[in-house]
C-alpha cells in the first residue's frame, strides 16, 4: 500500500517522498516532472524486461539448433534454400545459382559442421543419460 501511495498517488498530486539515511523527505515538485520521471522509470523497466526476454528466447534458439542433425543443418531454418547441392555428409558444394562453393566457404563450411556434431553428439548424449537416469 505505501509504495502504491508514492509510487501513483503522491506524483498525481505534485508530491516526490524520498528515504534517504533512513529518514524521510518530502518535497512539493511540478507535476508534470513526476509523472514524466514516472514514464521514463516505466520506459527503463520494460526495456529490461524485453532485454530479458529477448535473451531467453536466443537461449532457447541456440538450445533448439543444437538437436538439429549436423547433415540437415545446411537444409533447414536460415540456412535452407541457399544451397543446391551437397556432399555424402550433408555439407553444401554448390550455392543456390548453381556456383560451386569456394575451398575458402568450404572450410568455413565445414568448421560449422563440426561443431554442430559435437553439440548434436552432446545433446544425444545428455538425452541418453536422462533416459537412463529415470528408467532406474
Amino acid at each position: 500500500e505505501c509504495d502504491k501511495l508514492r509510487d501513483e498517488v503522491l506524483p498525481e498530486l505534485g508530491v516526490r517522498l524520498e528515504d534517504r539515511n533512513e529518514q524521510t523527505c518530502v518535497k512539493l515538485v511540478d507535476r508534470e516532472t513526476l509523472l514524466r520521471e514516472q514514464e521514463q522509470k516505466k520506459a527503463i523497466e520494460a526495456a529490461k524486461e524485453e532485454e530479458k526476454y529477448r535473451k531467453q528466447y536466443e537461449k532457447a534458439e541456440k538450445e533448439a539448433s543444437k538437436r538439429i542433425p549436423p547433415w540437415e543443418m545446411f537444409k533447414q531454418g536460415k540456412e535452407a534454400g541457399k544451397f543446391l547441392k551437397y556432399d555424402d555428409k550433408g555439407i553444401p558444394t554448390h550455392l543456390a545459382n548453381g556456383e560451386e562453393i569456394s575451398k575458402k566457404q568450404r572450410k568455413k563450411l565445414e568448421k560449422l559442421y563440426d561443431i554442430q556434431q559435437k553439440n548434436y553428439e552432446q545433446v544425444a548424449h545428455e538425452l541418453v543419460s536422462n533416459e537412463v537416469a529415470t528408467s532406474e
